[in-house]
């Protein structure tokens, strides 16, 4: 689930707790945490200055020692389900699945909830910039500029409310969700969609290196250049117009053909591809003009191997994306 390096090594928050690579192997670093292997899943694993933190589903843990013992620090919090943790200035915060925001000024010693203002308490990705901290959650992406003590919705054009990844280049500030990915120029406070060029919507994580921005993503990494995301005018408050609706195939799973619904609001040019999860396109069932209204397309699959394949419905700038299951 995390990475984190230190010095010549290199932990790892996994599903059965902390491991840490020396160079040559993996050992696990569980001393001081429960016994059960799913209690220690750890989500997240960030450092400040000696000491590393773990968040776990069974709270935060600290270590001082490399790992070899971690003491946990879950007074004050009302949920031990950790989706992330990051620092803000001296200021350690939590994200909880269910409880909010909690904020700890004395290195985690002890947490008190900030949750003025956060109408929806599932947190799955926190993010700090310039002064301000993101919260997104399951309902919403927020915003506070006082440190956690109150937020407001920062949801302006945004594709999908679910935000559970942050990077920033400049001004340039992305958020990825499983629906896709969006920019904001102005601190959150209007976003467009961002995702176009690539065929997947799972953007689970993102790293800004260089020049590159690069989206780790259900069907592998992709990367895009900085300089094709600021080449777009940007008007706050204004959207990409959804000149399509990609609906659900039907059966799923399904072998081996299948039929694609979609809507054209307008009339205009559309693309309907698939694509296999390498990111390599097998075949276009609609390439052409076609008229406002229901359609549906067939895709028989016969002459592919079962797995998840990717449907992609573009037109007019709009892109939406479907999941394909062929079971064989």
């Amino acid at each position: 689930y995390s990475l984190l390096p230190d010095g010549d090594s290199l932990f790892a928050g996994t599903a059965g707790g902390v491991s840490v690579f020396n160079g040559t192997g993996w050992s696990a670093l569980t001393n001081g945490m429960p016994s059960a292997s799913e209690m220690r899943s750890t989500l997240i694993l960030v450092k400040n200055g000696s000491a590393m933190f773990a968040g776990t589903y069974s709270g935060i843990y600290k270590t001082t020692n490399h790992g070899a013992d971690w003491t946990p620090l879950n007074s004050g919090l009302a949920n031990t389900n950790i989706r992330d943790l990051i620092f803000s200035g001296s200021d350690l915060l939590a994200g909880t699945y269910g409880s909010g925001v909690f904020r700890s000024t004395n290195d985690g010693a002890s947490w008190t909830a900030v949750n003025t203002g956060l109408m929806d308490l599932i947190v799955l990705s926190l993010f700090s910039s310039a002064g301000s901290l993101y919260a997104g959650t399951m309902g919403g992406l927020y915003r506070s500029t006082d440190s956690g003590m109150t937020w407001a919705a920062a949801n302006t054009g945004l594709t999908d409310k679910r935000i559970i990844a942050f990077a920033q280049s400049g001004s340039n500030l992305f958020a990825g969700s499983d629906q896709g990915i969006c920019l904001s120029t102005n601190a959150g406070q209007s976003w467009r969609n961002a995702g176009e060029g690539c065929p997947f919507r799972w953007f689970y994580s993102l790293y800004v290196l260089g020049n590159v921005l690069y989206a780790g993503t259900d069907g592998g990494v992709w990367k895009r250049p900085l300089s094709e995301f600021t080449a777009v005018n940007d008007n706050a408050g204004s959207s990409v117009p959804e000149n399509c609706t990609l609906g659900q195939n039907y059966p799923n799973p399904f072998n081996p053909v299948t039929v694609i619904p979609f809507t054209m609001n307008t009339y205009g040019f559309a693309s309907l591809k698939i694509f296999d999860l390498t990111g390599k396109e097998i075949a276009v069932p609609v390439l052409g003009k076609l008229q406002p209204g229901p359609h549906e397309a067939k895709w028989d699959a016969s002459k592919f191997p079962g797995g998840v394949y990717i449907c992609r419905l573009g037109t007019g700038g709009a892109v939406q994306t479907r999941k394909l299951v062929l079971m064989k």
